[in-house]
């Protein structure tokens, strides 16, 4: 199906507002940008006219460091805990039920992706250990993903042979084969996965052209182990292990110094902040100037109390007060980027990954207004397809009170 989209504004770029202007999309690729002109509009294409209704289209936003899987025990977060004894107490507990059980990850996703989509996320890069079960919530929405397993000894793994075995399983499941899925290799952190697993996970990465996906100094004690184990800070152990040679994602970095910052700064190289995360664990506040200035940087929910981006954001910007709007929808379509999914933002030739906003109160910059969470969706589409419209997700609703209703079950008991 081939479509012509027109909206009050839109965002064309990283910051450029034009009014009153249409998208033609064809083959799931924007086809043409042109002005509002009712008469002049291409015959042959379904018109979704939003004109006149205080509207504004985006570019889909990606959330780009995710747990999916962790959304049912998210509220957890309030308990007052540090990472490495939340970890111990809560989530590796629940991953292991969800292992012994996989289906649940397929109900924890498509609930949790009901809140993500709700938010404008068309990409989620998700890290989870029972990643088919994940692809199949993404797909069933109609949601961009880049899953993988994280490649670790500890909590769910006996073993990082265990873990890799799985990441490759995944891999040669999904990568390649769906038009939405990709597999990355998730070597987790360099306290849990040793340096022959970053190793391998690179040569892999490497020969099947495909992302790293790791979690960088999110706590202090990483420094200590590297520090300790090889005499180097874990950005320059990492950079030394090779992973400025693939697409490489990292969450966190809340101990970043500004000497590890510039030696990451690389083309292949993604950092991914994640402020509410690292607030309510208690795991420190990254150098975002230096981080933003040096380095490719994105944004993702992590587990947070909700799973919506824009709450994400808007912490964010109470933090970091010196963001400005284009700064803000950067970071928010970064992943796109990151993964060479297109350059993440409305032009011709780029993929139809878009959202339509209608805008809840009068304010002077849609694009602002989008970002402050006075906007609420009318469409989202994600290559070219629409997965939601009028109020309306692809997914039954019958089927979220299925999944509803399963993991509440399990989680009375749990």
């Amino acid at each position: 199906m081939n479509y012509v989209i027109c909206s009050d504004y839109l965002v064309k770029g990283i910051s450029e507002i034009k009014r009153r202007m249409c998208l033609v999309i064809s083959n799931g690729v924007i086809e043409d940008i042109k002005p509002y002109e009712p008469k002049e509009l291409p015959r042959g294409y379904e018109k979704l006219n939003y004109v006149g209704k205080h509207t504004v289209i985006t570019h889909g936003f990606a959330s780009s460091h995710t747990h999916l899987g962790l959304y049912p025990i998210r509220s957890t977060l309030l308990n007052k805990l540090e990472l490495d004894a939340w970890v111990k107490r809560y989530v590796w507990p629940w991953e292991l039920e969800l292992r012994r059980r996989p289906e649940l990850s397929y109900h924890t996703a498509l609930i949790a992706l009901k809140e993500l989509v709700s938010s404008g996320v068309t990409l989620v890069i998700d890290m989870h250990p029972n990643g088919s079960e994940v692809a199949k919530a993404l797909i069933k929405y109609g949601v961009r993903g880049n899953i993988c397993t994280p490649v670790m000894e500890g909590g769910a793994y006996k073993s990082i042979d265990e873990s890799l075995k799985e990441n490759l399983r995944l891999l040669n499941e999904w990568h390649g084969k769906h038009e939405l899925i990709t597999v990355g290799l998730c070597p987790c952190t360099v306290r849990l996965a040793s340096k022959e697993a970053y190793e391998k996970c690179i040569e892999l990465a490497l020969k099947y052209s495909t992302n790293i996906h790791t979690h960088l100094s999110e706590v202090v004690d990483d420094i200590k182990y590297t520090l300790s184990k090889y005499g180097k800070r874990p950005a320059h152990y990492l950079l030394e292990l090779g992973i400025g040679k693939v697409k490489t994602i990292i969450a966190h970095g809340v101990w970043l110094t500004l000497n590890e910052i510039r030696a990451l700064s690389s083309p292949n190289i993604t950092l991914i902040t994640n402020p509410r995360s690292n607030y309510l664990l208690r795991s420190g506040k990254p150098q975002l100037r230096h981080i933003v200035k040096y380095l490719n940087t994105g944004l993702g929910v992590d587990v947070a109390p909700t799973y919506n981006i824009i709450d994400e954001i808007l912490f964010l910007k109470f933090n970091e007060r010196w963001l400005a709007p284009h700064d803000m929808y950067r970071l928010l379509t970064e992943g796109y980027r990151a993964l060479s999914i297109g350059k993440g933002f409305i032009d011709v030739d780029e993929v139809a990954d878009v959202t339509v906003w209608r805008l809840n109160a009068c304010i002077g910059d849609p694009l602002m207004g989008v970002l402050q969470g006075v906007a609420k969706p009318s469409l989202i589409m994600v290559n070219g397809a629409p997965i939601y419209r009028d109020d309306k997700f692809k997914v039954a609703y019958d089927e979220f009170n299925k999944s509803y209703s399963t993991l509440l079950d399990v989680l009375t008991s749990f």
